[in-house]
């Protein structure tokens, strides 16, 4: 067992197995960065122990990385399993729970990379060799699915005579990148490289020797700039292990650059995966600073690794026509927002409004609407098209945008944009279309002071097919809305502080006169114009957690946030948090899940300043279902979502 762990670590972690040569090849460097780039490095502590943590990759807003520390099952051995772990608001990751990738409990599995939007998986496993003594190491493939990694297939450069591993797939999708030992190599183990041919690899082609040499190189990460990064012990290093980079932007002959400090050390450093903005990621040392063995370390470059990491600006065209017509539009305004790695906005707070809205699944019960506030709320606008339709956009390279498109008569837009993969801008060419409508406007006020209520919500709805609509007012208490000239309407004003009985209006009666919301003020057992009584339900439904998992993932928790608010509103509100699952699976095993999932919820509040003896957190399971989804009956996916869900309700106030 001892032998064969050891072997298994040459491969996997490279611990004590692989020594320093000296080498012209590469060029050297003890330090690389001046003051101005200083890099930041912190040992990502709450996800290390005294054994081994390894190979990290990016998966969601989070990092999946390999571990020895379980302990050994009822066979006697001890695997290798992978791990998730979210990261905080300073990117550094916290506690790790199962991946829950493993299906052969026979089999160490390790390094793994995703595509780009997360649907594949391509990973190493190590497992005995069928009537032979030793063990191989393959890379297989698989695809998410609602429920779990399906269609788990080798891939077909693996062979039972050498090993593969360490997969890193480019951001296109089309090349593969791995560490082998095959023969034709330079010498132990070297970089290969696969590309794709429709539902196939093509045959391994050996980087050559600008990046092998006759001892090991392994550990590669390609990135969308262009660099490959891999570790070596071929080269002139620091000792064991160190980190390289080359730029094949530039040709298959680019310079292999050692990183030096403070990446590379007398110890083994290995595995660097790099954020696609070029400044941010995680790497493996074993050096002695750690907690033990090999730790992951997470560091920040401001400016980018050796200044060729940060990606460059690409800027776009923008026009815009009207629908229909394809005349110019003159005087659309164009607010842009960047993404973050979870698809949401930095400031996405500033952008949304949390609105509380009876649930159509549940009677009695409310839901959080997530609906964008008036454009005039997003402070100045970026872009204004000229009498042409046209305006243009500095765009960073590697990132994802979103375009708030809006102008006085016509629908406004919400475009998606990335620059991700693109070494050339993408024009973008937006269509509005024309509303006919009649204008209504008017001024939410204080009813006893007659003052304006600045940023209020106006809730509108269709009287006749029952249609609703969610605005905001400005600054100045002032909305304007287009109303269709069919309908009657009921408008109500929502803010945090007042409540207010519903408007019914016609459009005829809209277009005499200003129409002022009048609103009184009421106390903060409240929450957007709802009364926050004992016994008020509100629902959040689908919370985004991954396959059968319990943990809150940060991007997919709006509502969440929308609670938190609520409970910082009324500080001395009580609630029950209850979970509750869909029908698949036992009656046991999603009560059990979804007591996890509640108290997985209730840690997401008190991490962020909620008292834990506010909240009381309980999972129901399968036991109240919303529909007729129940054991074996064949349902959508949609339905079933239906019945995943989180409920709060109000028990103290």
């Amino acid at each position: 067992m001892k032998k064969s762990l050891i072997f298994f670590l040459c491969l996997f972690a490279s611990i004590s197995c692989l020594f320093a040569q000296q080498s012209s090849k590469s060029k050297a460097a003890k330090k690389l960065y001046e003051k101005g780039n200083k890099i930041q490095l912190i040992n990502a502590g709450s996800i290390n122990s005294p054994n081994l943590e390894f190979s990290p990759t990016f998966y969601q807003n989070g990092i999946v990385f390999a571990t020895s520390q379980k302990s050994e099952d009822p066979s006697g051995k001890n695997y290798f399993e992978l791990f998730y772990s979210d990261r905080d608001e300073k990117g550094l990751p916290i506690k790790a729970e199962d991946f829950f990738l493993r299906i052969d409990a026979q089999a160490h599995e390790g390094p793994v990379t995703f595509s780009r939007d997360g649907q594949e998986i391509f990973f190493t496993r190590k497992k005995p060799k069928a009537g032979a003594k030793g063990s191989t190491h393959k890379i297989y493939q698989a695809s998410r699915t609602n429920n779990d990694w399906n269609d788990v297939k080798e891939l077909s450069f693996n062979s039972d005579a050498y090993s593969n591993f360490h997969p890193s797939i480019s951001t296109d999708g089309q090349r593969l990148y791995f560490a082998s030992d095959m023969p034709g190599g330079m010498g132990g183990t070297d970089i290969w490289m696969v590309e794709k041919r429709g539902i196939t690899w093509s045959k391994p082609v050996n980087l050559g020797p600008e990046v092998n040499t006759a001892k090991n190189e392994v550990y590669p990460f390609i990135h969308n700039s262009g660099n490959l990064f891999f570790s070596s012990n071929g080269f002139n290093g620091a000792g064991g292990l160190d980190i390289y980079m080359v730029n094949f932007d530039v040709g298959p002959s680019g310079t292999v650059v050692n990183l030096g400090e403070p990446f590379n050390t007398e110890a083994d450093d290995l595995g660097l995966i790099l954020n696609p903005e070029g400044i941010k990621g995680f790497f493996t040392s074993s050096r002695k600073v750690g907690k033990g063995n090999n730790d992951i370390y997470m560091f920040e470059a401001p400016e980018g690794i050796w200044g060729k990491t940060v990606p460059g600006m690409l800027p776009a065209g923008i026009s815009m026509t009207e629908k229909g017509s394809g005349d110019p539009l003159e005087g659309v305004e164009i607010r842009i927002f960047e993404k973050t790695a979870d698809g949401y906005f930095d400031n996405r707070a500033e952008l949304y409004e949390g609105v509380l809205s009876p649930s159509e699944q549940k009677k009695g019960t409310y839901v959080f609407d997530m609906v964008p506030k008036a454009a005039s709320a997003f402070g100045e606008a970026d872009g204004r098209s000229d009498e042409l339709g046209e305006t243009s956009y500095q765009f960073f390279g590697e990132r994802e945008y979103v375009l708030f498109v809006s102008k006085p008569g016509y629908v406004s837009q919400e475009i998606a944009y990335s620059t991700i993969g693109y070494k050339k801008s993408v024009p973008i060419k937006i269509a509005l279309e024309k509303i006919a409508c009649s204008v209504i406007n008017g001024t939410i006020r204080d009813q006893e002071s007659g003052e304006p209520i600045p940023d209020a919500m106006i809730n509108i709805w269709n009287e006749k097919d029952g249609s609703e609509a969610v605005i905001q007012a400005d600054g100045a208490g002032n909305y304007s809305h287009c109303l269709m000239t069919d309908a009657d309407y009921s408008f109500r004003g929502i803010h945090a502080d007042y409540s207010g009985e519903a408007l019914k209006l016609t459009p005829a009666e809209t277009a005499a006169a200003p129409t002022d919301l009048l609103l009184n003020a009421i106390a903060a057992t409240h929450y957007g114009g709802v009364p926050m009584e004992v016994g008020t339900m509100i629902m959040i439904q689908d919370i985004n957690y991954d396959f059968n998992k319990s943990g809150v993932r940060r991007g997919a928790v709006a509502e969440l946030d929308e609670l938190l608010k609520m409970l910082a509103l009324n500080p001395t509100m009580k609630i029950e948090l209850s979970a509750h699952t869909d029908s698949r699976g036992s009656n046991r095993y999603n009560e059990r899940l979804a007591n996890q999932r509640a108290a997985s919820a209730k840690q997401y509040l008190v991490a962020r300043g909620i008292a834990a003896k506010r909240i009381s957190a309980v999972g129901y399971g399968e036991s109240q279902l919303l529909n007729g989804c129940g054991d074996k009956v064949k349902c959508s996916e949609s339905q079933h979502a239906e019945n995943r869900r989180l409920e709060i309700k109000v028990v103290e106030q």
